[in-house]
């Protein structure tokens, strides 16, 4: 599956590319300046769209929906939260079937340049660890989900958007490889956490 090796000049690491879905260019541009200056390593995508970019920000696409509907309509919103959900889940399986468990090497690798002078950069990536955990954050999202359903009747919305801004931050943080990347998407995490223990936990 994994039959395109390329070994990036700026790590000297060994990455693959997919080709489940699409594959990315044999000979990316190379670019060792500037802020957002992409480095040269290969990854799957999805309609063009890098495929863990995608798991990470689609949830946050989907919160931004459900702001634009009515409050008070709960069974709409429920609905339509558990779709994205699922959407998700169904985004995250190609990671599974084309993951290559022959090679040691970070997987599905990302790799710009955010804050090159201080050697920042938007890194992500998945071992065969990473891989399970975020095949489980999408999954037990989708029943978390099922299971809030009748269990949440008050502020129906405000709890939708926090849980997709949750998923936001797990899968974040499960495929970050840059440590000040994984500290922003942990710390993203912790505010919808917050305020789903919060306000919609239970008193005891």
């Amino acid at each position: 599956l994994f039959d395109d090796y390329r070994r990036s000049d700026s790590r000297n690491l060994l990455y693959c590319s997919g080709h489940l879905l699409l594959k990315s260019p044999l000979s990316p541009p190379f670019n060792k300046g500037g802020m957002g200056g992409f480095k040269g390593v290969g990854f799957m995508t999805i309609l063009g769209i890098p495929i863990l970019s995608l798991l990470i920000f689609f949830p946050l696409a989907g919160a931004v929906v459900l702001i634009f509907i009515d409050k008070e309509k709960a069974e709409t919103l429920r609905v339509v939260t558990l779709i994205l959900a699922l959407v998700e889940f169904i985004v995250s399986l190609p990671l599974f079937f084309a993951f290559d468990s022959k090679t040691a090497a970070m997987q599905f690798v990302e790799d710009w340049w955010w804050v090159e002078s201080y050697g920042i950069s938007y890194k992500l990536g998945i071992d065969g660890i990473s891989l399970l955990l975020v095949l489980l954050a999408t999954f037990l999202t989708v029943l978390c989900i099922l299971c809030s359903w009748r269990a949440i009747t008050f502020r129906v919305r405000e709890y939708m958007i926090s849980f997709l801004f949750l998923e936001t931050g797990m899968i974040g943080a499960l495929v970050a490889l840059d440590l000040i990347l994984f500290y922003v998407f942990w710390e993203v995490m912790l505010i919808p956490m917050y305020l789903l223990i919060g306000v919609w936990g239970d008193p005891r």
